[in-house]
């Protein structure tokens, strides 16, 4: 296992390449684009009243987000993980941060025989909905698949976790008067022997699917069975286990999930609410 910069990755052809899809943040784009319109047309012929053009211009405020991500999906920076099928490369900065200094070492590389085994992880979170029923607030229920590499046993994975936690935390690059930086992690430590790999929950929408790797692999590693995870409910987490949750949520692209949880939990207004988050998070 080694950690190396994006530039310096080499592995023999032919190499599949795993990355980011942008078909679901086209469709997105594309619908706030025809409501902004479609609101734009009714205020002008007078059947919505001028007040309105502000949320118009938050329709496309965000529709100009969702392009930048796209955008990002195009550049030879969006990828998660290279293979031969003897030897993988996985890289942990985010491709929405494929402006930060390319110096960086943002990506692992493995063989085979680092590798213990494969596996499909499939997880069901919950976080607070945008509903109250009955005075309490309701549930929202969603899958998110990883990819998980588990290594041998002595192999080390401290210095990845430590790589990762610092490009979690690394300040944006200055771009004219602003910083940005988006909270998406897609690879993480989990445990003292796994890698995970987000490969399809909030942010994450990776192609082609989980079971290409471990078809790729098949031959050279062990492939474990499906392995399926149920998170506590949210209501039940406390001190860092319910921090940790919060992140997750950030980086998943649900934070405004993260927002209402830490509203309730610590009984915040939205304000303070925001702030909480913005600060836990980086």
């Amino acid at each position: 296992m080694q950690l190396i910069r994006e530039s310096e990755v080499s592995i023999p052809r032919p190499v599949t390449t795993f990355k980011h899809s942008p078909v679901s943040s086209i469709i997105m784009g594309g619908i706030f684009a025809v409501i902004a319109i479609g609101m734009a047309f009714m205020i002008i012929r007078g059947e919505f009243p001028v007040f309105m053009w502000a949320a118009v211009g938050v329709l496309l405020l965000m529709d100009m987000i969702v392009i930048s991500t796209i955008l990002a999906a195009r550049k030879p920076s969006n990828w998660l993980m290279k293979t031969d099928g003897k030897n993988l490369a996985i890289k942990f900065r985010s491709y929405l941060n494929g402006h930060f200094p390319a110096e960086d070492l943002t990506v692992v590389t493995l063989a085979t025989d680092e590798i213990q085994s494969m596996c499909k992880t499939v997880e069901r979170k919950n976080m607070p909905g945008s509903k109250n029923d009955g005075g309490s607030t309701s549930t929202d229920w969603s899958t998110w698949t990883y990819f998980d590499i588990k290594m041998n046993e002595n192999a080390d994975l401290n210095v990845l976790r430590e790589a990762t936690k610092h490009e979690r935390l690394a300040e944006a690059p200055q771009e004219g008067k602003t910083r940005t930086s988006y909270h998406h992690r897609p690879v993480r430590v989990v445990g003292p022997d796994t890698i995970r790999l987000a490969w399809k929950s909030g942010r994450d929408k990776i192609q082609p699917k989980v079971g290409a790797v471990l078809k790729a692999f098949g031959d050279s590693i062990s492939i474990g069975p499906e392995n399926k995870i149920k998170q506590p409910h949210w209501h039940e987490l406390e001190g860092d286990a319910f921090s940790d949750y919060l992140i997750d949520l950030c980086e998943s692209g649900k934070g405004s999930k993260a927002e209402r949880a830490a509203r309730i939990h610590f009984n915040l207004d939205s304000k303070a609410a925001r702030e909480f988050i913005e600060k836990l998070a980086g």
